[in-house]
């Protein structure tokens, strides 16, 4: 009696296992993570500053109307997680098709910059699709 009902259980979970291997369907998405140095808030929008695998500097600008609705071109999310700021860009395709911007949720922290500092003005913004260096 004890060797059936190990067995059966022991079926069970391999069965449920199995699952787990199975293969998954393709993602016609890719997602690339960009670390980010400082950001930049401002009316017009937003400039993250960001660093190449060759340790240059890069700084792009995103316009607030990318991040105004719900499952739009972008999505800023704040919190306190140690691995902000960062940035995942989805590409569908070698397109951009929408990011997400991780920023810290406390704004004296020393990846937010002054934007007051660099003069920020409304044609910095006047993108249309974000473009990145690598």
């Amino acid at each position: 009696m004890k060797h059936k009902l190990l067995s059966v259980f022991l079926l069970l979970f391999l069965l449920s296992g199995m699952s787990l291997f199975a293969e998954a369907s393709p993602s016609e998405f890719y997602v690339k993570t960009i670390y980010i140095v400082r950001v930049y808030n401002n009316n017009f929008g937003f400039r993250v500053d960001y660093q190449t695998a060759n340790m240059e500097m890069h700084s792009v600008y995103m316009p607030q109307e990318w991040f105004g609705s719900s499952g739009g071109y972008g999505e800023i999310i704040y919190g306190h997680h140690p691995s902000a700021p960062y940035m995942s860009i989805w590409y569908k395709g070698d397109k951009i098709d929408h990011f997400r911007l991780y920023v810290k949720e406390d704004f004296r922290d020393p990846s937010w910059g002054s934007p007051h500092a660099l003069n920020l003005t409304e044609e910095d913004f006047n993108n249309e699709i974000l473009e990145l260096d690598y």
